[in-house]
């Protein structure tokens, strides 16, 4: 009977823990999906794919990181314009370079375009700080490609964007989830899998 017992307390904690966890790992979706979902605006993407394969074979910088800070950059236009571009750096920690070269660096400035009502200082208060995998291009290398002077694509190569708004993998207590409303089967089909899962899918590439 005291063996019983024991078992049926032991499985009650394990169950708490399971229980715990899933709620903490929740709430950490839930959090993570209010900031990118305050970011889902760019849907005019220059470049889109059909496969994490071909993702990361069009990627310049594929990486594990996490984001540290986000701050306001650069702005385009003026007030009394029609549109104003405004822009905000995130910082990314980088954990591991899966693909492209960082010259040494420990961390990458990813710009991103900031919506109407977004404000950088409430983005930095709320930042994801669950780690994830960025499909990036350089700024200055796209610069160069459309023609732009050495002088101002130089300025451009402390920069890169996300491929697209497919380019990001989330990791949220070790589990994969996709970009805020994903539609993609092939991004939709990474939920709920291992790093592991999704790091075969980008070396078959090689």
């Amino acid at each position: 009977m005291a063996m019983n017992a024991a078992v049926l307390v032991l499985s009650f904690g394990l169950g708490l823990i399971v229980l715990d966890t899933s709620v903490r790992t929740e709430s950490r979706l839930r959090a993570s999906d209010g900031f990118w979902r305050t970011l889902a605006f760019e849907r005019v993407e220059s470049e889109w794919y059909k496969s994490i394969e071909r993702m990361f074979h069009g990627a310049e910088l594929v990486v594990t990181g996490r984001m540290t800070e986000v701050r306001n950059s650069r702005t385009y236009g003026t007030a009394a314009d029609a549109a104003v571009v405004r822009l905000a750096v995130i910082d990314v920690r980088i954990e591991h370079a899966y693909k492209g070269s960082l010259d040494g660096a420990e961390s990458i400035q990813l710009e991103v375009t900031l919506p109407a009502g977004a404000s950088a200082s409430w983005l930095d208060s709320n930042i994801d700080t669950s780690p994830a995998i960025f499909f990036l291009r350089s700024k200055g290398t796209e610069a160069r490609s459309l023609g732009w002077s050495e002088a101002l694509a130089a300025v451009e190569d402390r920069y890169f964007r996300l491929v697209s708004s497919q380019g990001l993998i989330r990791l949220i207590d070790g589990v994969a989830y996709p970009p805020i409303d994903a539609e993609d089967a092939f991004l939709i089909a990474v939920t709920g899998r291992s790093l592991e899962f999704v790091e075969r899918q980008m070396t078959s590439a090689e």
